[in-house]
């Protein structure tokens, strides 16, 4: 592989189910298998009894695909969406298993596949992921479309789940750093949480940090854990960064900062939106 990527990130319980002393329903993983990245979120409805089950079991079932069927090009299973297929089977196969309704193990999913010539990305529910090109301009890949009510969404486990698939494919040489995140964290990195716009100076400094040599999971997971995203819910946030094969950011990726303004801990600068802002 002639592109290096660093992959950092985790979840964490939110404050709702810290206060209920409920488990972190959201899940997340990611693996190099050969020579390629794979990113996986998912985030369990809390609505429903088993959806912890169902999201780690997305998790795993990404994770094990990519390991055997990513980067195939002969046939379907190079598709992203042939990742869902088997997430959706493995759930399908659990519930059969354990005698309980599919809708118990709802989850949603995003699933994000970087080799040296493409990154794709596929997205059920209301998962997030944004990009930074080559020329530092930030974005959200595909968001999801808002329904009629705030907290509605699409899960892997739905009848519809086929059509609600969104599905997104970048050269992999123009894209140089990658975050994915559960809607938990919507108020503090979206501009706009119904536009799905995300708030560039949090990604512009997550993905500054990212690049450091002390930067690390536990400095993310640190600091997701202490921000308050207003909403209580379960948070996750992996970040992709490409690099060089000497360590430094590739194609001038990340903008440059003053020392100053860098964090002085291992963690990322806390990045506050002006009140109103989502």
């Amino acid at each position: 592989m002639t592109r290096a990527w660093k992959v950092l990130g985790g979840s964490v319980a939110g404050s709702s189910h810290v206060k209920n002393a409920t488990p972190c329903e959201d899940a997340s993983g990611w693996t190099t298998a050969d020579g390629r990245v794979c990113l996986v979120i998912a985030d369990g409805a809390g609505s429903q009894p088993r959806s912890r089950e169902g999201s780690e079991a997305a998790v795993k079932a990404v994770i094990a695909w990519a390991s055997s069927s990513v980067g195939e090009t002969k046939g379907p299973d190079d598709t992203v969406a042939a990742a869902f297929e088997a997430t959706r089977r493995t759930l399908e196969d659990i519930a059969t298993e354990t005698e309980t309704p599919l809708r118990e193990f709802a989850s949603t999913l995003a699933v994000v596949v970087i080799d040296d010539y493409r990154v794709r990305v596929g997205q059920v529910g209301d998962t997030i992921v944004v990009i930074q090109r080559s020329d530092l301009s930030i974005e959200s890949v595909a968001p999801s479309e808002r329904g009629e009510y705030f907290n509605e969404t699409t899960f892997v486990t739905s009848d519809d789940w086929e059509s609600e698939l969104r599905t997104s494919e970048f050269p992999s040489a123009e894209i140089t750093a990658i975050a994915a995140s559960t809607d938990g964290l919507q108020f503090k990195i979206l501009h706009d949480v119904r536009s799905g716009s995300p708030y560039v100076p949090f990604f512009e400094d997550l993905f500054t940090w990212s690049i450091r040599e002390d930067a690390s999971d536990e400095g993310i997971i640190r600091f997701v854990d202490v921000l308050d995203d207003q909403s209580g819910d379960d948070k996750t946030l992996l970040v992709a960064v490409r690099i060089t094969p000497h360590g430094v950011p590739s194609h001038n990726s990340v903008r440059n900062h003053d020392q100053a303004d860098r964090p002085s801990s291992a963690a990322p600068r806390r990045v506050d939106k002006a009140s109103g802002g989502a």
